[in-house]
């Protein structure tokens, strides 16, 4: 009789604690998914998070796409952005459902970081006729000897050129006009005659994106220098240069340095600084800067940061004939 009556009281327990266990597993009543939307760049991902009620239900979290081609996601709920359009990400536990439309859209367009090319002159020997260095080059179109200055002497002087180095400080006696920057500049004198035309070209580009100069009349006495901004998109001979980045036939350069600055296609390959004064006496050019995207290439030179000079206005000068 007792054997049965602890029998019984066992099984009632069991019976109770089974209940008990039954009791604390319960159905899945909502799912819900953040974010509800999604926008992406193509590439990008995302995490999503599930959250199920109540919290003591059991459940497996089951993650779809309605669109895999679009965009995909993994059994922990995070979203791969595949290709340009939407999606709906659908999660599942315990038959109920929840979804997150995704909206993926195509990357942005690539700003690229900047390369820098800064041609300040110094590094060319002083009095040196069409110097490449740098892989600078010239076309003396006009083919004429040169003014020169009455009184003061230099290497080459009154020679037929494009453009010369020319560093004030180095003439005989020196001259006390002062480079934008450093030194040195480049230099071209007035053809004697016909009107200058002389072309200082840059290096071979790729993907420029800007170019900047600057540029000054030695004197106005003789009447201002002018000059025009060509582009190539092919070589450099003179019939290649047919774009123009000026405004107007020419611009007539004032006395003190001006700063001159355009934006390039990616397209153009070379520029071209012309001279085309008419019976002036000298056009300076110095500090040269280009600029081209990261993928683009320009000559091999470390820019270095530079202390420009103030202008100083000379009084009236001699030109003569070598």
């Amino acid at each position: 009789m007792k054997n049965f009556t602890k029998i019984t009281t066992c099984l009632l327990i069991a019976l109770t604690l089974g209940a008990m266990v039954m009791s604390c597993k319960k159905d899945v009543e909502k799912v819900e998914v953040t974010p509800a939307t999604l926008t992406i760049k193509v590439g990008a991902t995302s995490q999503l998070t599930a959250t199920v009620t109540p919290d003591k239900a059991e459940y497996t979290l089951a993650w779809t796409s309605s669109a895999p081609t679009v965009a995909t996601v993994n059994a922990e709920g995070k979203v791969t952005a595949v290709a340009e359009g939407t999606a709906t990400i659908t999660v599942e536990a315990g038959g109920k459902t929840a979804t997150c439309v995704v909206t993926v859209e195509k990357d942005g367009p690539f700003v690229p970081t900047v390369k820098t090319f800064i041609e300040d002159v110094e590094g060319h020997p002083s009095f040196t006729i069409n110097s490449t260095v740098h892989g600078w080059s010239y076309i003396d179109n006009d083919g004429s000897s040169t003014y020169a200055f009455q009184s003061v002497s230099f290497s080459n002087a009154g020679e037929p050129m494009s453009y010369i180095v020319f560093s004030p400080s180095e003439t005989t006696p020196a001259l006390t006009f002062e480079a934008h920057s450093g030194n040195k500049m480049f230099a071209c004198f007035a053809s004697t005659p016909p009107a200058n035309d002389d072309y200082l070209i840059t290096p071979e580009l790729q993907n420029p994106t800007s170019i900047s100069f600057w540029a000054t009349t030695y004197t106005g006495q003789y009447g201002l220098e002018r000059m025009k901004v060509l582009y190539s998109t092919t070589g450099r001979n003179i019939s290649d240069f047919t774009n123009k980045l000026n405004s107007g036939n020419y611009i007539q350069v004032p006395e003190g340095w001006t700063q001159y600055t355009y934006e390039l296609p990616i397209e153009a390959k070379y520029v071209a600084i012309q001279c085309v004064s008419d019976d002036a006496f000298i056009f300076f050019v110095d500090d040269i800067e280009i600029t081209a995207s990261a993928a683009g290439s320009l000559p091999e030179k470390t820019a270095k940061g530079v202390q420009y000079n103030n202008f100083v206005k000379k009084p009236p000068v001699a030109k003569v004939k070598k």
